[in-house]
Order: structure tokens, then C-alpha cells, then sequence
């Protein structure tokens, strides 16, 4: 049986790519730019194993609640789900596969994905239905790329 490693375990692996380290410094500083505060609702879609998630409550941003969202049921370990609860208000969302999003219009201030779009059927429709619950003036942010919400049109 294949080891699962924990989302701390990640953090710490000695072997991690330059690539994906890259990948974590470029996303925690647009964070850091942005100002987020305590009230911001995030979206964290496909959140697979939640260790994006963890940076991003863990980060000192002040963001304290994150919906996270994947097409599978719960992909995140108990153990982990329990460390990202301690972290801040994280909730799990399973969705189904191009279809809309349980949210309301103009709800969240960030949304963040990595490495998922490449995934998907349909981009435009996967990126559209994401901006429909980003608020004005809300960051949207994908492989550690960022737009704001008026970029988008």
C-alpha cells in the first residue's frame, strides 16, 4: 500500500520540485499583496489534497474561511481536513463536472486553482462559471497567474 503523505509531510519534502516551490513563493506573495482580511469568503477549487489551502490559512493573511470545492468526494485525509479546520473555517464542497457552482452570484474574493484547468472539457465554461461568483473587484488566481475580477471581461 502506497503512503499518502500528510499535507506537513509536503511541506517538508527535502525532494520538492524548483518548479512547485516556484510555484508556492510566486502564489504567497500575490497573496501577500493583495490584503485579504478576516471576512474575505475564498474558493478553492479542485482543492485536492489541500495543501494549497493550508498555505493560504496558514499564510497570515488574515483570510479565515475557505470553501473548497473537487469532483470527488473529499480528497483531503481526516487528519488533514482536521489540521486545515484548525487553521480556519474550511468547508468541503463535492461538485459535479461542468456543471454550475453551488454558490451565489458575486460571493467570494479570491479563488484559486493550480494545475487544474489543463483538466477540464470545457475551459471557457470552467473559467466562466468561476467568475460568475467572484465579486468585483475579487482576485482570481490559477498556477500562480492572478487577475483581478475586471480583468476578466
Amino acid at each position: 500500500m502506497t503512503h499518502l503523505y500528510s499535507i506537513l509531510e509536503r511541506l517538508n519534502n527535502p525532494k520538492l520540485s524548483k518548479v512547485e516551490v516556484g510555484q508556492r513563493q510566486a502564489f504567497l506573495s500575490l497573496l501577500a499583496d493583495a490584503h485579504f482580511g478576516a471576512k474575505s469568503r475564498v474558493l478553492s477549487v479542485s482543492c485536492g489534497e489541500g495543501i494549497w489551502d493550508y498555505l493560504v490559512l496558514n499564510g497570515g493573511f488574515g483570510i479565515a474561511s475557505i470553501d473548497a470545492t473537487d469532483i470527488v468526494s473529499c480528497p483531503v485525509s481526516l487528519s488533514d481536513q482536521k489540521l486545515l479546520e484548525s487553521k480556519g473555517d474550511w468547508h468541503f464542497h463535492q461538485v459535479q463536472t461542468d456543471s454550475p457552482l453551488p454558490f451565489d452570484n458575486d460571493l467570494f474574493d479570491l479563488i484559486f486553482h493550480q494545475d487544474v484547468i489543463e483538466h477540464t472539457e470545457k475551459p471557457y465554461s470552467f473559467m466562466k462559471e468561476q467568475y460568475r461568483v467572484l465579486r468585483g473587484g475579487g482576485m482570481y488566481c490559477w498556477n500562480a497567474k492572478s487577475l483581478k475580477a475586471n480583468e476578466l471581461h
